[in-house]
This record gives C-alpha cells, structure tokens and sequence, in this order.
C-alpha cells in the first residue's frame, strides 16, 4: 500500500497564533506583530506529525469545505502530507 497510515480528520481547523512585540497591557491597545497560521484538528495534527517522522507514511481523510477548508488543504498540501 502506498500510506502505512490513514489518519481521519473529521474536524479540520486553522489554528491563528499572534505573537506580541510587548507585554499585554490590560486595559490598553495591544498590536500584534505577526498572525501565523497553521493547519489544525486531530488527524491533521497526527499527519503533520508522522509526515516529519516518516514522509510518505501517512495520509489524512478530511471534510475540507468552505475557505478554510482550502486553507487546511492547501497547508497540508505545502507540507507534503496528502489529502483524500
């Protein structure tokens, strides 16, 4: 077979990380410096992780809808890891 193993990811999400210049201010303005986002859920999670461990190991089922799930898609497809 061509994947050792199939991962489901039933509950696909991108995960947003602001990072802050400063400490927060409570009650004040706070800017973040950057917005990084990655692919997130489950199966995507474990995927990502065996891909790095082992490439071509793993695969990872979805329901990819909408513009996240073009966004979950198209980051998984950028780190290697196939989608079915």
């Amino acid at each position: 077979p061509p994947f050792s193993v199939l991962c489901i990811g039933p509950n696909p999400a991108l995960q947003r990380v602001l990072s802050f210049d400063a400490p927060l201010s409570l009650g004040g303005v706070n800017r973040a410096a950057t917005l990084d986002q990655y692919a997130g859920g489950k199966g995507q999670g474990v995927a990502l992780a065996l891909h790095r461990w082992a490439p071509e190991a793993a695969c990872v089922a979805s329901l990819l809808g909408g513009d996240t799930g073009q966004a979950v898609e198209a980051m998984l497809d950028a780190a290697g890891v196939p989608c079915i």
